[in-house]
């Protein structure tokens, strides 16, 4: 088991984020979360890697409370990657770096090689690499965003509307590759995309701040 969520709950300024939130969240596995506008998808996602502070209830991760966890540490260990994310100034090689010049991570850098793979899964070509990562458009920020998160390594990828300034085909693909080319991440996604969907082994139906229902049938959120 790689999460255990027992009865969580988030309020903020006295109204009712999340109520009672109970789940197990298994390793190697891949999970959507759905439901309607305003159901907490984003506030639920970002508990995973503490962006999100429970009110009450309790969240385990390999059979640790997360809160006893280095946070800095537990973030490179599930990267969160948002609808708009936020690039450095600079050229995406650098913005691909960025991670590895955290001292406390001690990271080691990875190869221009490795750069490539995971620009390559995300799909953008090698010569991405030097461009001022300012001028992107919203789409190719996505695509640097997460070959970024995926060059941590993690156990954990937290994806948040993250293809959304794509087209449905290159989305479909850059999950496909994801889920296929590296199977030992469990991945966690807010999506409303049908082709997403299909893919994902396991959704997570939000309403009203609860967990309505589990499920592995996509026709059951069509």
């Amino acid at each position: 088991m790689m999460f255990e969520i027992e009865n969580v709950s988030v309020v903020r300024q006295g109204k009712m984020i999340l109520e009672q939130i109970s789940i197990q969240i298994h390793r190697d596995s891949s999970y959507a979360i759905v439901g309607p506008s305003g159901a907490g998808k984003t506030t639920f996602l970002r508990l995973f890697n503490l962006m999100t502070i429970p009110t009450s209830g309790k969240i385990r991760f390999n059979n640790k409370n997360i809160f006893e966890y280095s946070p800095i540490e537990y973030r490179r260990q599930i990267p969160i990657v948002f609808q708009e994310p936020v690039l450095f100034e600079g050229t995406v090689e650098d913005n691909l770096y960025s991670p590895f010049h955290i001292k406390r991570w001690k990271l080691e850098k990875p190869t221009n090689g490795q750069l490539k793979k995971v620009l390559s899964i995300c799909q953008l070509d090698s010569h991405y690499l030097n461009e001022n990562s300012q001028v992107l458009s919203a789409g190719e920020k996505q695509r640097v965003a997460m070959a970024r998160a995926l060059l941590l390594a993690p156990e954990v990828i937290l994806l948040d509307e993250p293809t959304s300034a794509l087209d449905t085909e290159t989305a479909s693909d850059i999950i496909n590759r994801i889920l296929d080319i590296t199977p030992m991440i469990t991945l966690i996604i807010v999506t409303h995309a049908t082709d997403i969907l299909k893919k994902i082994k396991h959704k997570i139906v939000l309403k009203g701040g609860r967990i309505e229902s589990v499920s592995e049938d996509i026709n059951k959120f069509e």
